[in-house]
């Protein structure tokens, strides 16, 4: 949560709802399968409303152990 904590500039409570909609959205073995990662995708569009900057977190989750 770190990652996303120092991703949105300190924003806390923005970083909690990102890790809480990965966290119920990913599921076991999501990365490289693009039916699970659109999943966790669209959760935190539904937070963010911009597809560039999902790309740009998704890019930082996957790099994630905890994820």
């Amino acid at each position: 949560m770190q990652a996303l904590y120092d991703y949105v500039g300190g924003d806390e409570v923005l970083a909690i709802k990102l890790h809480r909609a990965v966290m119920d959205n990913k599921m076991s073995g999501f990365r490289g399968d693009s039916i699970k990662e659109n999943r966790i995708k669209s959760a935190l569009f539904a937070i963010l409303n911009d597809d560039a900057e999902v790309e740009r977190l998704f890019k930082i989750i996957v790099k994630q152990e905890e994820y």
